[in-house]
């Protein structure tokens, strides 16, 4: 629309353009700057009259540009992930799993021809030696090194130092009864509140997540309307050959909040791809999950965006959690019914 707009009608502004359409500025920039995410007949059909243009002439369909660090014949993805490991020291079962079929899924679909390899990096220099392929990083520092080192390469962050004198744009707040190393990007909530969630620097605000560090009373409850939270990053950078390579984080809280921080990335993959120059995407997704009593296994019900800068659609601070489909949700604070993992 905008360059037809520049090539039959130059010189015409938006307020005059939004006249024409009988809408307003605030549309009008939607449309012309490709951040629409439905279209009105009407709006469409008085354009074409406007421009003198065929319906036909106002489309075109393109692969989406997050798929082109993946365009090579044989191209490589590493995921990396951390282990969860019991008390005893007996490693346990991964806890990422379904948000990593989530992934995989989505890589298969849409770059069938990439070779995916599955680690760990317990280094930089592990984690460096990769840098010349594209990279999944699933879980949060708490659980993984290799999100540590991810996390602090994209926001240029000095590595487990959580009193930064640049400190990053976001951290994890963990309940004090979890066991988690120290953290650039992650902090131990206070003992007096033990509220946790993800804690953003600018708006000053903690997006909550629920919590029981108990298994056996986690497990004994019936929870309607659970909570959790996490973190997508996605970043493209040069390698040292020159090539263009993309680093995914999806940091969840727990394993809720990673899961879900999967599906928005299958849901909104196209949102996230860096424009104009940007190095990197972030935002912070917010769950809502249910689970029986007796059982330790949660079903996600709900995913949104509490914010995401940048990209093509970028959305601004939601104050108020979100809301669960169907009706209107209890708060998450008022519930008293929290997730240990």
């Amino acid at each position: 629309m905008k360059e037809l707009l520049e090539e039959r009608r130059p010189g015409t502004g938006n307020a005059e353009l939004a006249k024409e359409l009988q809408v307003s500025e605030a549309t009008i920039r939607h449309y012309l700057e490709d951040r629409w995410t439905s279209v009105d007949r009407g709006i469409l059909e008085r354009f074409a009259d406007l421009v003198k243009c065929e319906i036909g002439e106002i489309f075109e369909t393109h692969p989406s540009p997050f798929w082109e660090a993946f365009s090579e014949p044989g191209s490589s993805c590493h995921y990396f992930r951390g282990r969860h490991r019991a008390q005893s020291g007996v490693p346990g079962m991964y806890l990422d799993d379904q948000a990593l079929r989530l992934v995989s899924e989505l890589i298969k679909d849409c770059a069938p021809h990439t070779n995916v390899y599955y680690g760990q990096a317990e280094t930089p220099e592990q984690f460096l030696t990769h840098a010349e392929d594209n990279m999944v990083v699933v879980g949060s520092p708490k659980s993984s090194l290799t999100s540590e080192y991810a996390l602090c390469r994209i926001f240029d962050v000095e590595t487990f130092c959580p009193d930064a004198a640049s400190p990053p744009p976001f951290q994890f707040v963990w309940h004090p009864a979890m066991k988690v190393g120290k953290s650039s990007f992650g902090r131990m909530a206070t003992q007096s509140d033990s509220r946790c969630g993800i804690w953003l620097r600018d708006e000053g605000v903690l997006v909550t997540a629920d919590y029981i560090p108990n298994l056996q009373e986690f497990t004994d409850k019936r929870i309607k309307d659970g909570r959790d939270c996490a973190v997508v990053v996605v970043m493209n950078h040069r390698t040292q050959s020159g090539k263009v390579r993309k680093l995914v984080v999806l940091s969840g809280l727990t394993k809720v909040g990673t899961e879900a921080a999967a599906q928005r990335l299958v849901s909104d993959f196209r949102e996230l791809e860096p424009r104009n120059n940007e190095s990197y995407v972030w935002g912070v997704v917010e769950a809502i999950f249910q689970k029986e009593k007796g059982r330790e296994n949660q079903k996600i019900v709900h995913t949104d965006w509490r914010y995401r800068s940048e990209g093509r659609m970028p959305i601004g601070f939601k104050p108020t959690p979100i809301q669960k489909r169907g009706g209107l949700r209890r708060r998450a604070t008022d519930s008293g019914l929290v997730s240990r993992k």
